[in-house]
C-alpha cells in the first residue's frame, strides 16, 4: 500500500465518521505500513515561530509553550507532530539519539526550557515518573476492578481466596496478587 492509499483509506474512514483528521493518526498509519517519517529540517522561520510561542515568565524558570498542546499537555510544533520540548532540545542542545527520550527535570509538560530538559531511555522516563509519583495507581487506573476499601478487606479477611474472588467478581489471581502485595502496594 502506498502512502497515498493509506491516507486515502484513513481519510475515507474518518470522513464516514465525520471526524477531523489527526496528523498523529496519519503518521501512525504510515509508520504501521512501514514508511519512515523524516521530519523536515528546521528553517530560520521555524526558529522565529518557535520563539514567539514561548512565555518565559513562569514560576520555576520554565519556558511555557503557548502554542498548540495535545490532550496530554505536551506542546506541539510545526505541521508534523513534533513535540515542542524535543524541538527545543534539538535546537538549543543538540541531536537526540534515536533510542533516547527527552525528559523534564521540572515535570511541567509544556516547558521547553533547555536547562530543564535531559536525555534518558524509556526505562529512565518510567523510573523518573514512578520516583516522582506521577504514575496512575489504584482506583485511578482506568480498568481497576477493586477499590482501596476492598483491598484492605481482602488483606484482612480470613476467607479463602476463591470465595473472595467470587464475592467481588474478580479472578482468583487478582486476590492472590493483592494478598502477596504484587499489586496495590501503596495500600
Amino acid at each position: 500500500m502506498t502512502p497515498e492509499e493509506v491516507i486515502d483509506d484513513h481519510a475515507a474512514v474518518l470522513e464516514a465518521c465525520e471526524m477531523r483528521v489527526d496528523a498523529q493518526e496519519i503518521i501512525g498509519a504510515l509508520d504501521a505500513a512501514g514508511y519512515v517519517i523524516v521530519p523536515k529540517e528546521p528553517t530560520p522561520e521555524d526558529e522565529g515561530r518557535f520563539l514567539e510561542k514561548i512565555a518565559d515568565d513562569a514560576p520555576k524558570g520554565c519556558w511555557l509553550w503557548t502554542g498548540y498542546t495535545d490532550r496530554d499537555g505536551y506542546g506541539r510544533f510545526r505541521h508534523e507532530p513534533v513535540l515542542a520540548h524535543r524541538y527545543s532540545y534539538t535546537h538549543f542542545v543538540g541531536p537526540i539519539p534515536p533510542d533516547k527520550c527527552v525528559l523534564h527535570k521540572c515535570d511541567v509538560r509544556n516547558c521547553v526550557n533547555p536547562n530543564h530538559l535531559f536525555l534518558g531511555t524509556a526505562a529512565d522516563n518510567t523510573a523518573d515518573k514512578m520516583a516522582k509519583g506521577r504514575h496512575t495507581r489504584g482506583e485511578d487506573v482506568n480498568n481497576a476492578k477493586l477499590t482501596e476499601e476492598q483491598v484492605i478487606m481482602i488483606r484482612s479477611s480470613p476467607k479463602r481466596s476463591c470465595d473472595l474472588a467470587d464475592e467481588l467478581g474478580v479472578d482468583i489471581s487478582a486476590i492472590h496478587k493483592v494478598r502477596r502485595r504484587h499489586t496495590w502496594k501503596h495500600v
